[in-house]
């Protein structure tokens, strides 16, 4: 993959965040740059910091991931990062909320950490393939493989992107 992703891990368990940090940072295509304990540590750093991914605890004190969620699609000046959610509860109304505020991969606690770093790397080569396309025409893309599903993820991308809040897409 050539550079390393730069992660941000956010998560009120410190515990799992020094895990995490311990894990991830001696791989070598990763590279922690933050950890915060709470949605408002973690809007600091993203002042700072330009990370590909942010690992997102839904439940959190003072600002919860939706809230980060939505200062994330409110930010205009940087790329988004991808953003894999984690959480201890699988509540349907919060992961749909999550979901349409542009959750890229869920993931329940406890997981295992080797499935993790694979989903980050699957995140991450997705998002690397998709960007080379754009350099040919997305129309012809989608001509080629003939799937609807492909145009609404080069729409949602797209709009992702130039800072359309993924609630706005209107479907």
């Amino acid at each position: 993959m050539g550079k390393s992703l730069k992660i941000i891990i956010v998560d009120d368990n410190r515990h799992l965040c020094k895990m995490l940090h311990d894990y991830l940072q001696v791989q070598e295509d990763l590279s922690i740059v933050g950890v915060a304990y709470d949605g408002l540590e973690a809007m600091e750093l993203l002042q700072t910091q330009e990370p590909d991914l942010i690992i997102l605890d839904l439940i959190m004190p003072n600002l919860d991931g939706l809230g980060v969620l939505e200062y994330l699609n409110a930010r205009t000046t940087m790329t988004r990062p991808k953003v894999i959610m984690v959480t201890a509860f699988d509540q349907e109304s919060l992961t749909h909320q999550a979901l349409t505020l542009g959750v890229d991969y869920f993931i329940l606690k406890p997981f295992d950490l080797d499935t993790l770093s694979k989903r980050i790397r699957s995140l991450m080569q997705d998002t690397a393939s998709t960007q080379t396309q754009y350099s040919s025409s997305a129309f012809q893309r989608v001509t080629t493989e003939g799937s609807e599903h492909n145009l609404i993820s080069e729409v949602t991308n797209v709009m992702h992107q130039i800072g359309i809040p993924a609630h706005v897409k209107g479907y």
